[in-house]
């Protein structure tokens, strides 16, 4: 049974939601502000709940058929706008929301960017300086791949499907691993744009230095497929001897 002094109380909060969708009928839903659109989405959700319990008392039909008409406006407007901005909401995002965002930002970015370049330089630099530092960080195979100025994209070729997956899901998980290492005050995530830098610039010194400057694409440091071997059907014998033998470059944390 609901009481009446339930309905009192949940009483304001409906004639709340009803004056937001009066105010959206007549002057669009981008007449309210920040904090109006806030309100409107939390009653929404709210008088849903007040709709479920009214639904269970038998004496509170009139009550529920009126919530259940309210909502039904509340989800037109909210639901339906969405479905008509969507198809701008892209251009939107990338013509202004996301130049403004940066903007904000600029400061972060700035040092993000000083970061990685100055990693790379210190990478470059090095490898310049002393041969074999480029040894250390790539390891002879890679090393010798370079000096024979042979692209990392050569080795991939009859197995495109499964290295474009590979190196999406590395390169994504770099991503995730510098966004969650946040939490350590930042040194995770400096960390992890620093070492990138450096191997940006280990490997395009190295290539630099080889004659692969015009063939350079994408230099990464690299790690061997091999571990994939096990998992690769015993009839398909081309993708298996592209596992075994040949090596691919991936983005990958420490």
């Amino acid at each position: 049974m609901i009481s009446t002094r339930w309905l009192d109380e949940r009483r304001a909060y409906w004639k709340r939601l009803e004056q937001l969708l009066d105010e959206v009928g007549q002057r669009g839903l981008s007449s309210l502000r920040r904090r109006q659109l806030q309100e409107l989405g939390l009653l929404y959700r709210q008088i849903g709940s007040d709709l479920a319990a009214l639904r269970e008392d038998a004496g509170s039909v009139h009550y529920a058929e009126y919530l259940q008409r309210l909502l039904a406006r509340a989800h037109h407007i909210i639901y339906s706008s969405a479905e008509r901005q969507s198809r701008l909401a892209a251009l939107h995002f990338i013509a202004y929301t996301f130049p403004r965002i940066f903007r904000e930002s600029l400061g972060p970015c700035a040092v993000s960017t000083a970061i990685f370049l100055g990693a790379a330089a210190v990478g470059a630099s090095l490898t310049y300086r002393d041969p074999d530092f480029k040894t250390k960080i790539l390891g002879p195979d890679m090393v010798e791949t370079i000096e024979r100025r042979q692209m990392w994209t050569h080795s991939i070729v009859a197995i495109k499907p499964v290295a474009s997956s590979a190196i999406m899901t590395n390169n994504m998980s770099v991503a995730l691993m510098a966004f969650a290492t946040g939490v350590s005050a930042g040194v995770g995530t400096i960390y992890m744009m620093a070492f990138n830098g450096l191997l940006l610039g280990v490997i395009g010194m190295a290539c630099a230095l080889a004659g692969m400057s015009r063939l350079l694409r994408c230099p990464h440091r690299y790690r061997d497929v091999n571990w994939n071997y096990s998992k690769i059907p015993n009839r398909n014998n081309v993708l298996r001897k592209n596992f075994n033998h040949d090596r691919v470059l991936f983005v990958q944390h420490p």
